[in-house]
């Protein structure tokens, strides 16, 4: 996933305010519990390519179920149920068949999808899994205490709403190709 932005770092969480609670008998003290936003994309469950002995050779892993397990464990470990996860796109490797509902089943959190190039979500047990289903995304966020607008987005537009009052764009899509090197030279000359 990719962050279009001059120079800033997200963190994105929203809290439930802290609250004390007494009475005679006892003091109760609730911890400042957070929502934790998180953003990711090109997952790609069941996609062969991507393996060590693949075409692509992208991902560290001999077999596909060693890579499923992998990123189910590093999911879960900083996701909770109570957290929304953006997915820009890619969670399966193309057709309905390919979707892995059985993995994305052992996923924590809200899941919102943006869809991708790879993603077929015909079948009605690919969209349960799901908070939302959508092409693109505008969301506001507060980070640092800062209020953000981000469009979500798989594949990188040239030009966006509100680009150049502060709009950042998160995508995914280009896997640290060419094709993200050209988009990156050619964002720098645009904003010159």
């Amino acid at each position: 996933m990719h962050l279009i932005t001059k120079s800033r770092t997200l963190i994105c969480r929203s809290s439930l305010s802290s609250s004390f609670f007494a009475d005679k008998k006892q003091t109760y003290t609730r911890q400042e519990e957070f929502k934790m936003i998180f953003f990711t994309s090109d997952i790609h469950f069941g996609q062969q390519s991507l393996l060590a002995t693949g075409k692509w050779k992208e991902r560290p892993f001999n077999t596909l179920e060693e890579m499923h397990s992998e990123i189910i464990k590093r999911w879960n470990k900083k996701v909770t149920n109570g957290d929304d996860v953006y997915i820009l796109g890619d969670i399966g490797s193309r057709g309905y068949q390919n979707m892995h509902v059985e993995l994305i089943a052992q996923l924590k959190g809200r899941k919102h999808l943006i869809v991708g190039n790879h993603d077929d979500i015909k079948d009605l047990r690919v969209q349960q899994q799901f908070v939302e289903i959508v092409q693109a995304k505008s969301l506001r966020v507060m980070a640092n205490k800062e209020p953000y607008k981000l469009l979500l987005t798989h594949c990188p537009y040239m030009m966006w709403d509100g680009q150049h009052r502060g709009v950042i764009m998160l995508y995914g899509h280009l896997h640290n190709t060419l094709d993200e090197k050209l988009f990156q030279q050619y964002l720098a000359a645009y904003n010159k």
